[in-house]
């Protein structure tokens, strides 16, 4: 099982903790903003919330990918080169996506911009941190100094544009299609497809998009209207095999789903959570071999 597949399957389990509590949270419609005991009382609630969502998934990732692999001392291990650097890039997403929603979570408890930022980008790299502690110690993997460093800059691009412009204007997604290698590999990238989408780096793509109003490319363009720059691979079997492995680069409009102007508080907690998954949509992509083309559909 691949350390990205861990990694995934943590934050999975932390985000639907978090995403039910700014549900219930954004459902509650007597609570007074300005109240400091409504804060403290918020605060106490995320934290615990935090702290059920932590612990679940750190034993979850334990007993599932751990336990039954021998230990050993602490050991480091340089992976930097394998999957052509789609488990770096994941890495990288993963942080941003889960100081993105902690932010969110933060500022709901009553905590400034700005301390939320900071409380965001440092309970992202808390937990990915333990998920590298968990590597260290197991005989099968060890401590990735380019999975933390990963880490480090995912969060690192969430927090600095919230201390800067107090808003994202470059959002990091995720999207995923089915590879035909998945199916030749199910051992190793995953027999279903919620298993596929954890493990198949070959399916996997990783966006940078920003949005035209806030960096001031098109003034007069929908606040909900963006590009994105995707990086993807394909051709892999394996961390360094594959007869035809290829890079590719995306270019596709897209959308800041948050941004989107709706009336109901459930519907802007369902357009936060999309905010890190990209919309599909025609794309230009170019692959290290040298061709261009057009896909109608990217995910």
């Amino acid at each position: 099982m691949s350390i990205r597949a861990s990694i995934l399957f943590f934050i999975s389990a932390s985000l639907v903790v978090a995403s039910f509590t700014t549900w219930a949270a954004s459902a509650d419609s007597t609570r007074t903003d300005s109240s400091v005991s409504e804060s403290n009382k918020r605060l106490r609630y995320l934290i615990a919330a935090e702290g059920i969502a932590y612990g679940g998934a750190m034993t979850a990732l334990y007993t599932t990918w751990y336990k039954d692999y021998p230990r050993s001392d602490f050991r480091v291990f340089n992976d930097n080169s394998e999957w052509m650097q789609m488990d770096k890039v994941g890495h990288f997403s993963s942080a941003y996506a889960l100081a993105y929603w902690n932010s969110s979570l933060f500022r709901w408890a009553g905590l400034s911009n700005r301390q939320s930022a900071w409380a965001g980008a440092a309970s992202s790299l808390f937990f990915l941190t333990s998920v590298e502690f968990f590597d260290a110690y197991s005989a099968e993997w060890g401590f990735s100094p380019g999975d933390v460093l990963s880490n480090t800059l995912g969060a690192s691009l969430f927090l600095a544009q919230e201390l800067a412009w107090n808003e994202q204007r470059f959002l990091m997604k995720f999207s995923y299609q089915q590879d035909p290698l998945s199916k030749q590999r199910p051992e190793l990238f995953g027999s279903g497809l919620p298993e596929q989408v954890l493990k198949d780096y070959n399916g996997q793509t990783y966006w940078l998009s920003c949005n035209f109003k806030s960096i001031g490319l098109w003034k007069s363009a929908p606040p909900w209207l963006n590009l994105a720059l995707g990086y993807g691979a394909s051709g892999m079997t394996g961390a360094y095999d594959g007869e035809n492995r290829q890079r590719q680069l995306y270019l596709s409009p897209d959308v800041y789903w948050s941004r989107i102007p709706v009336k109901r508080k459930w519907q802007r907690t369902v357009l936060k959570i999309l905010d890190v998954v990209k919309l599909p949509a025609p794309a230009l992509l170019w692959d290290s071999s040298g061709k261009t083309s057009f896909k109608g559909l990217a995910f």
